[in-house]
């Protein structure tokens, strides 16, 4: 008789168990749904893009096929995002979002978001290198500094003659003819 007791007592501990299991497993599942990873995804789209644009805008492509390169690769990347956005945006259920999770739309959000994290990683080195060099171009030749294209302090680009007007706002690159328009 204290044998059935024993599994009687052992079978609900066992149940009551798996049963506090499951709010761990709704918790942890809940912060890798693809409804909660876009956010993060998006930022970092962003991001690329405004250092992209920003690059652009401060002349720091002097090489046409880097330029390019980045154009290329950032068109890619953000078909990528655009596909994902919608699929997240089509999932209009908890279920429909579980679904994309275990189908690796959380997984393939994670590589996109590395591949942003490597293009924005060699972008913002090679700014910071023109940046230095155009740096050391003007203490070189004792370029003054003006103000820049959107009215904050800065150098005037390598292609500004020395006799520029450090008030006049003309010195700003030129507009540059992409395959897609970048956000400024």
């Amino acid at each position: 008789m204290s044998e059935l007791g024993y599994n009687i007592w052992g079978t609900i501990a066992g149940v009551v168990g798996i049963l506090g299991l499951i709010p761990v497993f709704l918790a942890w599942l809940q912060t890798r749904l693809p409804s909660k990873k876009l956010p993060i995804l998006i930022q970092s789209h962003q991001e690329l893009e405004t250092l992209f644009a920003t690059a652009i805008r401060d002349g720091l492509f002097s090489d046409e096929h880097d330029l390019y390169q980045f154009n290329r690769n950032i068109w890619a990347m953000t078909g990528e995002v655009e596909d994902i956005r919608a699929e997240v945006y089509a999932a209009r259920t908890w279920r429909a979002d579980v679904r994309n999770w275990a189908r690796g739309l959380s997984g393939r959000i994670w590589t996109v978001c590395e591949g942003l994290d490597s293009i924005k990683m060699k972008l913002a080195g090679r700014n910071s290198h023109e940046r230095k060099r155009l740096a050391s171009e003007m203490v070189h030749t004792d370029l003054p500094l003006a103000i820049g294209c959107a009215g904050e302090p800065g150098p005037i680009p390598y292609s500004a003659s020395l006799a520029h007007d450090t008030q006049d706002h003309t010195h700003c690159p030129p507009n540059i003819t992409l395959d897609r328009p970048v956000p400024v």
